[in-house]
């Protein structure tokens, strides 16, 4: 089977206007909700820091930006766990990089609680 460059500018222009075609819902509700989250989170942490140690939460491991690295990774992982699900399929071998990426931030989230 032969593709010429011809025939592959096409269907790239085809996928184009297919996609135009396609309402996606808007995340930038959920994503402002998630960053003004975060800020409040490390505000709170700087704010609630012991009065001897105003470094604490971003310099101990048991401190709240550890623990919120910990989330985070841990969703991270969560996330490239249904990516490995979703592209588990025979002869697929990026199913092997997201069951990687699963297991290299589920080990860093245990790490980092530990």
């Amino acid at each position: 089977m032969k593709i010429t460059f011809r025939s592959l500018f096409k269907d790239i222009k085809q996928s184009l206007i297919q996609r135009q075609q396609i309402q996606i819902p808007s995340v930038k509700g959920f994503t402002s909700f998630v960053l003004l989250s975060l800020l409040i989170y490390i505000a709170a942490a700087i704010v609630f820091a012991p009065r001897e140690n105003l470094d604490f939460h971003f310099s101990n491991e048991a401190g709240a930006i550890t623990a919120l690295s910990a989330i985070m990774l841990a969703i991270t992982s969560g996330l490239a766990w249904v990516a490995f699900f979703l592209s588990n399929k025979k002869d697929n071998l990026l199913s092997y990089f997201w069951l990687l990426v699963t297991l290299g931030f589920g080990f860093f989230a245990q790490g980092n609680r530990i």
